[in-house]
């Protein structure tokens, strides 16, 4: 990469999303070491930042909470349509406000990069400069299921809020879902996929490891929420024959979490599955891992995936998603969502024959930081 000074502004609501951290703390080291002036900014100071952080850090507060009185009063009315998508009343306010700030950067035009749904929401009617507009999510699940007018509503509010931007989809299966959602946009969509640093990640996997396990473990990462089907991984590893001889570590925090405990317990694995809460640097615990397992029902990319294949750690996972594309070519370690009994068997199947499994998944390169960072800076 040959960009010099080129000044990039990295856009999120907050670091407490594990994989959208990630990539933002990827993106800013990477664009860095390019010679690129970066910035990160959050809308909402939540979080903690890494320590290796390479750039400055801007806390720009334009969460609902801390609207003016006015937009506040009107957002209370009309909550229940906005529920999830934010108070909408504020575009063009939040709009002068972030112009104010990047005139404060001075020097330049700047690739302003909004990453996730709720950044898109809050700056959706920045036009100068013209924002990408990354997203990770799928756009079906904030639209929600039931047919109704509300629902209808909710789409055509949505779908306004990618008008001024271009587009970005982290994968496939992301774009294929606005498109089936609000249709084809006039300024087209690029798909970008998420990409790591595979040097970097491998050298922070070589830290300590404060995480004790005295036998072999199986991981997962992500939020204890119903999508993540922890507790179908739960129930597998307690069915599985092969997976007595291995411990399950499950990387990350959320509101299941004490159910998932209980789950655990009523199978008689608790002692077996350990719940290793928010890790802010996961990667020693990824490399530790003899199996990675990621268990979706539906992923708008998956970075841990990723991560986990980069540490040399084999990959069992749903093959929806951003999954499918990081493993394509290889559905045999694949299993449909909510089967924990074809989990199981997939479980007994990889760790019967895990030299020969291990030596056949390799990272792709092709997801590399620097093929994926390259793209961002072709897109203006």
């Amino acid at each position: 990469m040959q960009e010099s000074k080129r000044k990039i502004v990295l856009v999120t609501n907050s670091l407490m999303v594990g994989g959208l951290c990630s990539v933002v703390v990827e993106q800013a080291c990477n664009f860095q070491q390019a010679g690129c002036d970066v910035h990160v900014v959050l809308l909402n100071k939540k979080g903690l930042l890494p320590d290796d952080m390479p750039c400055q850090v801007h806390n720009l507060k334009m969460s609902d909470s801390s609207a003016p009185f006015f937009y506040r009063l009107f957002y209370s009315l009309f909550r229940p349509l906005f529920r999830g998508i934010g108070n909408l009343f504020l575009g063009g306010y939040n709009a002068r406000r972030f112009q104010v700030f990047l005139a404060s950067l001075g020097g330049g035009e700047p690739l302003v990069i909004l990453h996730g749904f709720r950044t898109v929401v809050t700056l959706r009617k920045l036009k100068d400069p013209v924002p990408v507009m990354a997203m990770h999510e799928l756009q079906s699940t904030f639209i929600g299921s039931r047919a109704s007018w509300l629902r209808e509503k909710r789409r055509q509010l949505i779908k306004n809020c990618y008008r001024n931007g271009h587009l970005v989809a982290v994968s496939q299966a992301v774009k294929d879902d606005f498109i089936e959602s609000f249709g084809q946009p006039e300024q087209g969509i690029r798909v970008i996929h998420n990409g790591i640093d595979a040097q970097r990640t491998r050298a922070l996997a070589t830290q300590d490891n404060p995480f004790s396990c005295q036998r072999p473990y199986l991981a997962s990462m992500g939020r204890l929420v119903e999508i993540k089907g922890m507790d179908v991984l739960i129930r597998a590893y307690a069915g599985s024959k092969k997976c007595q001889d291995y411990d399950l570590v499950i990387i990350g925090d959320g509101p299941l979490k004490s159910e998932l405990r209980a789950l655990a317990f009523s199978l008689g694995v608790s002692d077996r599955v350990h719940f290793a809460g928010y890790v802010k640097q996961p990667f020693h615990l990824l490399h530790g891992a003899s199996l990675y397992v990621g268990c979706s029902e539906h992923e708008g990319f998956g970075l841990s995936v990723l991560e986990a294949l980069c540490l040399g750690v084999p990959v069992l996972c749903t093959g929806v998603g951003g999954f499918a594309e990081i493993l394509a070519g290889q559905e045999e370690f694949f299993f449909p969502p909510a089967d924990e009994m074809m989990l199981a068997e997939k479980l007994d199947w990889m760790l019967s024959d895990y030299a020969n499994i291990k030596a056949r998944q390799c990272f792709p390169v092709s997801f590399d930081l620097d093929v994926t960072a390259k793209q961002y800076l072709e897109i203006i």
